[in-house]
């Protein structure tokens, strides 16, 4: 339950729901366990219910090792939270993270600029490790505004 509190306080996303069946049930995941059961808790943004975060203990099979170090190598390694100030932002979340430790929760390393080619806009992104070690991206699109406070 501490990366289901990490997320709630750190980013304040909404508890949406639980999903916990009583026992293992019959799986069609591929080649591998015949059954599975799990502890799932989904969390969503406040308002906007397009996005979801599903913080998941998978208890069958068991469940060995730590994350995939590479993010992109298996599976859903990687999450993306777009902040409006990433300037602003860093500063409330070192505090938040000194004030509640979670497990591994950390910063990693300096805000980094990236430049992906001209389909999509450039960014400034800091690297965040949830309790579990998950990489969050925290970024902040390069955008134009006419004001960022209405006048």
């Amino acid at each position: 339950m501490r990366t289901v509190e990490f997320y709630q306080r750190l980013f304040g996303l909404e508890y949406w729901m639980a999903s916990q069946p009583a026992g293992p049930l019959p799986t069609s995941q591929g080649p591998g366990a015949n059954e599975a059961q799990w502890d799932s808790h989904i969390l969503r943004g406040w308002g906007d219910h397009r996005f979801n975060i599903d913080v998941s203990r998978i208890m069958v099979p068991a469940q060995t090792g730590k994350p995939c170090p590479d993010p992109l190598n298996l599976g859903i390694g990687r999450i993306g939270i777009e902040v409006r100030d990433i300037e602003a932002a860093l500063p409330l979340l070192e505090q938040a993270l000194a004030n509640h430790p979670w497990g591994e929760a950390r910063l990693v390393g300096p805000v980094e600029h990236w430049d992906l080619g001209s389909e999509v806009p450039r960014r400034k992104v800091a690297a965040l490790k949830d309790p579990d070690g998950m990489h969050i991206d925290v970024y902040e699109l390069e955008r134009q505004f006419v004001a960022q406070v209405p006048a």
